[in-house]
């Protein structure tokens, strides 16, 4: 699991020119080998490569075939729970899957 607002965080300071790592002010990656960004865009990368992932899968499965959905459709929510556990969006608690959010949604910026 990646957590995904650490790596945002970091991303965007990285892209700010101003900003230099140092041991005392730094992106969050600062110590993770001798180029933090280095490991920032590898950790970046495994992360869209995830989340791709599962957006693929759940397009595949909403345009299925009417047909094909009916054979499916049971099973789609499991399976899209556990992806998502696994992604670590959402949690299991005694054995029921759990989505909790800490913040309000952020608007995608253009």
């Amino acid at each position: 699991m990646t957590d995904y607002t650490k790596l945002v965080k970091a991303l965007r300071y990285c892209t700010n020119e101003d900003n230099v790592c140092t041991k005392e002010k730094n992106c969050g990656y600062y110590g993770k080998g001798f180029f933090c960004q280095d490991a920032l865009m590898n950790d970046a990368a495994d992360a869209i490569e995830a989340l791709l992932s599962f957006a693929y899968y759940v397009a595949d499965k909403v345009t299925m075939s009417d047909e094909d959905w009916e054979d499916y459709h049971e099973a789609f929510t499991e399976v899209a729970c556990r992806k998502l556990a696994k992604l670590g969006v959402i949690s299991i608690k005694d054995d029921m899957y759990v989505y909790k959010r800490d913040e309000p949604p952020q608007e995608v910026q253009e």
